[in-house]
């Protein structure tokens, strides 16, 4: 429904369609920055997390365009980025949920 908003000529369903994605990518945001941090010890927390994180964002976020746009002119289906997003987000979530689990064993 995120991604019909987003295609909408209407500017109230655009707005919200916006509003929603923002909550979405902060609650996003969030979750991963807390999880980052637990992966380092304090003494070099600093560093490893802002490599790791550029490292992670630079190659994902370079090539997600690319990808995404092979993707949809292979397909010429809408809901292409949709489907990337939810497989992204089932792993995350699964690599989340080891960590924990792993951690607290």
């Amino acid at each position: 429904a995120l991604f019909y908003c987003w295609e909408a000529t209407n500017p109230l369903l655009l707005a919200l369609g916006m509003l929603l994605g923002g909550l979405f990518l902060g609650g996003f945001a969030v979750v991963t920055h807390a999880f980052i941090q637990n992966l380092f010890p304090p003494q070099c927390r600093y560093s490893g997390v802002a490599f790791f994180y550029n490292l992670g964002m630079s190659l994902i976020g370079g090539l997600t365009p690319l990808a995404l746009t092979w993707a949809f002119e292979s397909t010429q289906k809408i809901l292409t980025p949709a489907v990337f997003i939810v497989t992204a987000t089932i792993l995350y979530w699964v690599s989340f949920e080891r960590f924990v689990r792993r951690k607290n064993a």
